[in-house]
C-alpha cells in the first residue's frame, strides 16, 4: 500500500484526498454524515497515511484523533488557507493531473494535502538526488517516510540497507599505495586546520542558536497561549455553526413532512370528491352502486374494509370468485354485505356459507349492468328482482332436499311398499 499525504476536511460532509510522496493524486472522496470511523476505515483501506493535513489553525479534534491513531505526523498550516490559496494550489493540481472535485469540502482536503506536500518538497528532492548520485538502490518512498518522522537521510538509508554507509570522501580511509607517507601527513594536517575552523565556526554557530532558541521559547510559550485562546474561540464558533447546520437539517426535514402532509391532503380531497360523486349518484333511487374488487380473498376484501371502500349492505362483485375459501365468505358475512355478484364460479364451500347466511349469490352475466365513469351500478328494481329469484331459487333447493330426506327416510322405513 502506498504511502501518503493525506488532507482532511471534517464537517456534516467529510472528504479526504490523498497524494503520493511523489506528489502524485492517489484517492480523493467526500461523504455526507462521516464519522471518525468512517474517515478512519477509507484512509486505511486506500494509503498508509504519513502525514495527517488541515487547512485551519488550529486543527479539529477529528484530525488529531486521526493523526494519533494512525502514528502519524499532524501537519498545521502556519495560518487557515484563504479560500483563494485553497482553490489555486487545488487548481493547478487538478489541471496537471485531469481529474475532477465534486464539491468545496474535496478542495479544502487536498489543498491542505498540497499545503503539506509543498513543505516537505525541498527536503524530497533532496533525497531523491542523494540516492540518485550515489547509485543506491533502495525504494525512495520508504526513506522519505522515515524522513518525516524524524530520522536522518542517512540514518534511513542504513536502515533500509541494514549496513553501514561509507563516504568515498571520508579522510580517515587510508591513501592509495602510490601516496608518499610524507604527502598523506600533509595532507592530513590541512584537512585537520580546516576542521579545526570550522569546528570554531559551529561553536560561534551554536552559541548564536542557543540565544535564539531561548528567544523562541519565549515566544513559543506566547503562542501557545494565543492558540489556546484562537482554539476557545473557533470552538465556540464551530459549535455555533454546528448548531446552525443541525437546526438547518430539522427544517428540511419538517418541510419534507409538512409536503408529504400535504399531498396526503390532496389526494384525501380527491378521495372524498369522488366519494361526495358517487353519494350524489346513490342518492338516485332506481340505481344501486356496486364494489368492484378484484378477487374473492381474504386480503383484498381486508384491504377495501380497512380503505373504507366497503361496508354494511353494499353490493360486491369479484372479478375473480375462485381464490376464497370458507373464512373468506365468513369475512363477507360478518361485513353484512347486501349481494355478491360473480363473474366465475365459486368455491363451493364458500357458496354454501353464503347461501346459508341468506346472502345472494348472483352471476354477473345474467345481470343488466351499467358503468357512469369509473364506476358499476345496477338498478334497484333488477337488483331486488334478482335477489328474490335467488331467494325463490333457494327455498325451491330447501323443500328439494327435505323431499328428498323423507324419501330415503320411507325407504330405509317400510322399503319400497
Amino acid at each position: 500500500m502506498k504511502k501518503a499525504i493525506v488532507g482532511v476536511d471534517p464537517g456534516l460532509t467529510s472528504a479526504i484526498a490523498a497524494v503520493t510522496l511523489n506528489g502524485e493524486p492517489l484517492h480523493i472522496e467526500s461523504g455526507r454524515g462521516w464519522g471518525y470511523r468512517e474517515v478512519l476505515k477509507k484512509l486505511t483501506k486506500t494509503c498508509e497515511p504519513i502525514v495527517v493535513a488541515s487547512d485551519v489553525n488550529p486543527p479539529s479534534d477529528l484530525v488529531y484523533k486521526l493523526a494519533s491513531e494512525l502514528n502519524a505526523i499532524l501537519y498545521i498550516p502556519l495560518k487557515i488557507l484563504s479560500l483563494t490559496e485553497k482553490r489555486k494550489l487545488s487548481r493547478e493540481f487538478i489541471e496537471k493531473h485531469k481529474i475532477t472535485l465534486n464539491n468545496e469540502h474535496e478542495v479544502d482536503a487536498l489543498a491542505a494535502a498540497l499545503k503539506a506536500f509543498q513543505y516537505y518538497k525541498n527536503k524530497f528532492s533532496q533525497i531523491d538526488a542523494w540516492i540518485r548520485n550515489r547509485g543506491i538502490k533502495v525504494p525512495a518512498e520508504e526513506v522519505k517516510a522515515k524522513v518525516i518522522k524524524g530520522m536522518t537521510v542517512k540514518k534511513a538509508l542504513e536502515t533500509l540497507m541494514k549496513k553501514p554507509l561509507r563516504d568515498n570522501r571520508d579522510p580517515l580511509h587510508p591513501p592509495s599505495k602510490d601516496a608518499t607517507f610524507k604527502k598523506y601527513l600533509r595532507e592530513m594536517s590541512e584537512q585537520a586546520s580546516k576542521w579545526r575552523q570550522k569546528y570554531e565556526a559551529l561553536l560561534e554557530i551554536n552559541r548564536k542558536l542557543e540565544e535564539r532558541l531561548k528567544k523562541l521559547e519565549v515566544e513559543n510559550e506566547e503562542l501557545k497561549n494565543r492558540l489556546l485562546r484562537i482554539k476557545e474561540k473557533y470552538k465556540e464558533e464551530t459549535e455555533k455553526e454546528r448548531e446552525f447546520y443541525i437546526l438547518v437539517e430539522d427544517l428540511k426535514r419538517r418541510r419534507e413532512r409538512l409536503n408529504y402532509y400535504i399531498s396526503k391532503i390532496e389526494s384525501y380531497e380527491a378521495l372524498l370528491s369522488k366519494f361526495r360523486k358517487t353519494y350524489r349518484l346513490r342518492a338516485d333511487k332506481e340505481l344501486i352502486l356496486i364494489k368492484v374488487l378484484d378477487s374473492f380473498t381474504k386480503e383484498c376484501i381486508e384491504q377495501a374494509i380497512n380503505n373504507g371502500r366497503i361496508r354494511r349492505n353494499d353490493v360486491l362483485m369479484f372479478k375473480d370468485s375462485s381464490g376464497g375459501g370458507v373464512s373468506t365468505a365468513e369475512l363477507l358475512v360478518e361485513l353484512g354485505v347486501k349481494a355478491v355478484i360473480t363473474k366465475n364460479r365459486m368455491p363451493h364451500q364458500a357458496l354454501e356459507t353464503l347461501s346459508r347466511e341468506e346472502i345472494p349469490i348472483l352471476q354477473a352475466e345474467k345481470l343488466k349492468l351499467r358503468w357512469k365513469g369509473d364506476s358499476l351500478y345496477i338498478s334497484s328494481e333488477e337488483l331486488a328482482q334478482r335477489i328474490e329469484e335467488w331467494r325463490e331459487n333457494e327455498r325451491e333447493n330447501v323443500l328439494n332436499k327435505i323431499k328428498a330426506i323423507l324419501e330415503d327416510y320411507w325407504r330405509e322405513r317400510w322399503g319400497d311398499q
